[in-house]
């Protein structure tokens, strides 16, 4: 699968909610065009939700808590021993 490169939080949520609307919209139009009830099922949903979790949110918090423990060390190194290279780190980190 192709990556799409995204650069903020925002435009991530914002290309999921684009990604969920696509999907209903296409759901229900061909059950619609095959005569069917347009309502996803509950089980269509939890796959859903449960790939979404594993695959995009449990990832990030993950990348989230390394990056803010690189920037509590960092930060304290700084506070420990001011110095520019330690600045340098710490906004590096930031």
């Amino acid at each position: 699968m192709p990556s799409i490169p995204l650069t903020t939080g925002a435009s991530r949520i914002a290309f999921v909610a684009v990604l969920f609307a696509v999907l209903g919209s296409a759901a229900a139009f061909s059950a619609r065009a095959a005569g069917e009830d347009s309502r996803i099922s509950s089980s269509a949903y939890q796959r859903v939700n449960e790939a979404l979790v594993r695959h995009h949110v449990l990832p990030r918090y993950r990348s989230f808590a390394g990056a803010t423990t690189h920037l509590r060390e960092a930060a304290g190194a700084l506070c420990e021993a001011p110095a520019e290279d330690a600045l340098d780190r710490a906004r590096s980190a930031y």
